[in-house]
């Protein structure tokens, strides 16, 4: 069959089983695309492989959709279609192939998502370049925020600053973003040097804790943005997140909490805890247990407290700055 048809026909389906919200025939649509057997019958240009991975980002935005307008342990007017009759049935039908389901939400709440990824496919047509969903999220992200400047630091002063910078990690060198799954899709990485020209200590007090999480790849860097930005590094704590993750050397299942001063920065209770805290991390990208930030709350309950880079929402007592697409 000629290869123009098995795509007209591919997208003839997708709308179809869209509008049927037949999730069941999606999720095997989206694995034969994604299947070795079909790219060798398929992908003989570029043109070929970005109409079918946007026929694949198409199915994934619908994955998104659907699984909004499920409602938790609810029959509703799906499970006629379908079986599926919950959220979890949802997710782990979706997740068949092994992609979080907070990707695809993202995904679906893209303003203007069709319009976005007619021009992500023609750009990359022009340049050549193969379009993955990565990068159609990196695109997306451009898009959105061309316009927008870096927001100012605030002019408030903070006793406690929580950090989650937004490493950025080279493809092809010690992490490899086919391995870890690129961060473009959930915001936008900074440069090493980037994250240290931030002015961070125009902010801190000048009694002032800061709490940096780091990966193990990335522990001096992390203890380059320290010293960057005026504070002098004291502990740390390990996140044991429970779940293995890849690696090239372990399995890297940990993370570091680094706690780095100005003047006086001891906590305000004496109490000891465990450097070592066990707990199962999320299926969201880079998200960290609220146990820390409240950890941080019982340590020093007093004081302009804010934290950098979120993930969600926060305590009414934090203030923010930055965040994900």
């Amino acid at each position: 069959m000629d290869k123009i048809v098995i795509l007209d026909d591919i997208e003839n389906k997708i709308m179809q089983y869209i509008v049927d919200d037949d999730i069941q025939m999606l999720s095997k649509l989206h694995a034969a695309i994604g299947s070795k057997e079909f790219r060798k019958r398929i992908y003989s240009s570029i043109r070929q492989i970005n109409r079918c991975e946007k026929n694949k980002i198409k199915i994934e935005m619908a994955f998104g959709d659907y699984y909004k307008n499920l409602e938790d342990e609810t029959i509703n007017r799906y499970s006629s279609l379908t079986g599926v009759t919950s959220k979890q049935q949802a997710e782990d039908e979706i997740n068949k192939n092994r992609v979080s389901i907070n990707k695809y939400v993202r995904m679906s709440d893209i303003p203007n998502r069709d319009e976005i990824l007619e021009e992500c496919e023609a750009f990359h047509n022009d340049k050549s370049l193969e379009m993955t969903t990565a990068a159609f999220m990196r695109y997306t992200y451009k898009e959105r925020n061309k316009d927008i400047a870096t927001p100012q630091l605030p002019d408030e002063k903070y006793r406690i600053i929580y950090a989650d910078p937004p490493w950025k990690y080279d493809k092809g060198k010690e992490l490899s973003t086919f391995k870890y799954g690129d961060v473009d899709k959930h915001y936008p990485p900074m440069e090493i040097d980037e994250i240290c020209a931030l002015k961070i200590n125009n902010i801190a007090d000048s009694d002032c804790v800061l709490f940096l999480w780091t990966t193990a790849p990335k522990l001096p860097e992390g203890l380059k943005v320290i010293e960057s930005w005026g504070f002098q590094y004291k502990t740390n704590v390990v996140w044991d997140k429970i779940k293995h993750n890849f690696g090239f050397y372990f399995s890297i299942r940990h993370e570091h909490l680094l706690i780095a001063g100005i003047g006086k920065s001891t906590p305000d209770i004496k109490k000891l805890h465990d450097s070592v805290i066990s707990i199962e991390r999320s299926k969201s990208h880079s998200e960290k247990p609220d146990h820390f930030r409240k950890l941080i709350d019982e340590l020093y309950p007093t004081g302009n407290r804010i934290e950098l880079f979120p993930r969600g929402n926060l305590p009414e007592n934090w203030d923010r700055w930055g965040g994900e697409l």
